[in-house]
């Protein structure tokens, strides 16, 4: 059984989460490394690592101390996901991180990635596909094949620093001070275009408030729900410490438009296959409180990062565009 809510929204507002799911399909599936792994082939021809290695050439920066957003959107298996940032605890301050920025040899010594490192706590916030390999990468031979490779990275990069304005800041102030400095291991081409990665600024990023009305027009327990004619807005895992003490951990939220504007909100849970009653009648009150403070927010986060995503391959579409020619 799944727990079906549907919200109606105002026209303005589903026209612009289908624009915003449209763009998150195309910056999926679009071929965005090429143009820096040709720039960074081309400097090799001219530029030699040492004797026995097959990348000398890296930038390790360290951006400073800073204090991560609680929640946010992430990837997980190539869906888009959401954590709660105004859930129970969330008020409580983050300790700090160490960051650094480092472009270099990752991945398996495969070859060039990026990677957004937090030293602090011993982990890896980000990394970028693969941006030059001189051969073949080893994990294609377990993937969907070659056509998925160098796919998506601005995406991606979009999802990890949209908000996280101040270090993406500084990475670009990095790389624009040191210009001349990497330029002679990575050549121009290349710092010049992943600097251009780094270089939108917040005021391209703004999205206007939903104001979404308040309520449900309906509120169902349904067996199944077909969703090929709707459009998929994202995931959400919640868990007992954000919807309240009453519900259950291992929820899953889904968010869906479909026809005549309305917002289908599906929640999934293993008691739901029983038809639990108390299950639904001991958490609604709590989850409807959880879904009015974070919904709203959740689609904001997601309209803001499209756009910073949009902002991005502006920056480099010339580039992009020229090596598909």
């Amino acid at each position: 059984m799944v727990l079906k809510l549907v919200k109606q929204l105002s026209p303005e507002v589903a026209a612009a989460l289908r624009a915003a799911s449209a763009m998150e399909k195309k910056f999926l599936q679009l071929a965005d490394c090429e143009f820096l792994t040709r720039a960074y082939a081309a400097q090799l021809e001219v530029y030699k690592p040492g004797k026995g290695t097959a990348l000398a050439a890296t930038i390790l920066k360290e951006l400073g101390t800073f204090s991560l957003p609680q929640g946010g959107l992430s990837f997980c298996d190539n869906r888009l996901t959401f954590t709660a940032t105004g859930s129970e605890g969330s008020t409580k301050k983050r300790p700090e991180s160490a960051l650094f920025f480092d472009c270099g040899k990752h991945n398996y010594a495969t070859g060039l990635t990026l990677q957004l490192k937090d030293l602090t706590h011993g982990t890896t916030l980000w990394e970028s596909e693969t941006l030059y390999t001189a051969q073949s990468p080893w994990f294609l031979a377990f993937g969907d094949g070659k056509e998925q490779f160098g796919r998506g990275n601005i995406l991606k990069l979009a999802v990890n620093f949209y908000n996280k304005q101040p270090i993406y800041q500084k990475i670009h102030n990095i790389l624009s001070k040191n210009k001349s400095e990497y330029k002679k291991s990575f050549g121009g081409a290349f710092v010049e275009g992943l600097t251009l990665l780094f270089s939108v600024t917040k005021e391209r990023q703004s999205v206007k408030p939903l104001g979404l009305a308040p309520g449900y027009l309906k509120e169902t327990l349904v067996k199944r729900v077909t969703v090929k004619r709707y459009v998929s807005l994202g995931l959400y895992y919640y868990t007992q410490e954000q919807a309240g003490k009453q519900v259950d951990t291992g929820n899953l939220i889904e968010l869906f438009l479909g026809a005549k504007n309305q917002l289908m909100i599906l929640v999934f849970h293993s008691d739901y296959e029983a038809n639990n009653p108390a299950l639904i009648s001991e958490t609604s009150e709590e989850f409807k409180k959880f879904l009015a403070a974070n919904l709203e927010p959740w689609l904001e986060q997601w309209l803001t990062m499209t756009a910073f995503c949009a902002a991005i391959y502006e920056k480099v579409k010339l580039k992009l565009l020229v090596e598909n020619l």
